[in-house]
């Protein structure tokens, strides 16, 4: 649910199916020019990222059905996206901040900005700059 959602969000419907091999846990995606199934080592190194962001978002939300929600610790995920795609994931992961704690670390101004600028409620997040 976390990768179809996820991918068919940030890439504004170009992905939509997310398959993954339970034999080698090979992933791959359905290209839709032409509905073939397409390794991810034939894509592009941001829509790569994208899919292993998720991919591991999906896990540690498998892990956490216990009942007690794992935080997500992520280390500037977006660095290979372009500015549309970055755009797409952090609204993408806003939406997934209401269900566990995102501690997101980044140098890029641009998401600072974003967030400043987003409706998200103020009292939901926390910025903290280091010098």
């Amino acid at each position: 649910r976390v990768i179809s959602n996820g991918i068919t969000h940030i890439t504004n419907g170009r992905y939509k199916q997310v398959s993954i091999d339970p034999q080698t846990l090979n992933v791959s995606v359905v290209a839709p020019e032409n509905n073939q199934i397409v390794s991810t080592d034939q894509l592009s190194t941001g829509t790569r990222d994208l899919i292993y962001l998720l991919l591991r978002t999906g896990i540690a939300q498998l892990m956490s059905t216990s009942g007690e929600k794992l935080p997500l610790l992520l280390d500037d995920p977006f660095v290979e996206f372009d500015y549309i795609r970055q755009r797409a994931a952090l609204e993408y992961f806003n939406k997934l901040s209401s269900e566990s704690q995102i501690l997101f670390f980044t140098k890029d101004r641009d998401i600072l900005s974003w967030a400043s600028k987003s409706d998200i409620p103020k009292e939901n997040y926390k910025v903290i700059e280091l010098s």
